[in-house]
């Protein structure tokens, strides 16, 4: 592998941003486990997109809980990603539907008020609130024909012939 140390090393930081209002591009998502308590959890990957702190990486973590599961909610929702169809409907945790839902934030742009804590001696990136700043809404995108559940399918019903 080459890198060029100025553009893929030097300039890349991953210091703290202070408390505030910061609009974040959504770089990528992967399960992994909670340190403290070995949750299942996402863990997601942004990065500032703009001001004095572009560029710089922010990390965001959804717990895999059901009663955490409006977090990851308002989150999809920041990312302005279409889920109506989902509404009153089961759907596995992980599964590739979800995923693809998961998949559909990556690359969009989110507001995100950020706070700083310290934990353990570590400060650290909060995010406790997401603001919707995409003027386009956008749907998951299923893989095969397979995934796709009934209520995800965007096509009208055929009309029924009369006689």
């Amino acid at each position: 592998m080459n890198v060029d140390w100025e553009k893929d090393v030097a300039t890349k930081t991953s210091e703290i941003v202070p408390d505030g209002f910061y609009i974040c591009k959504v770089k990528d998502w992967e399960y992994s486990k909670s340190k403290s308590k070995g949750t299942e959890q996402v863990m997601w990957t942004l990065e500032v997109a703009q001001g004095d702190y572009a560029g710089n990486p922010i990390w965001d973590f959804h717990a895999l809980l059901k009663q955490s599961m409006w977090r990851l909610g308002a989150f999809i929702k920041g990312c302005a990603v279409d889920t109506t169809g989902m509404n009153g409907k089961k759907v596995e945790v992980p599964s590739p539907i979800f995923d693809a839902v998961l998949d559909a934030c990556k690359g969009r742009l989110i507001g995100c008020n950020v706070t700083v804590e310290e934990y353990k001696g570590k400060k650290n990136n909060k995010i406790p609130e997401y603001t919707t700043v995409e003027k386009k809404e956008v749907k998951p995108n299923v893989h095969s024909a397979d995934d796709v559940p009934e209520f995800l399918t965007t096509e009208e019903p055929p009309e029924a012939d009369l006689i």
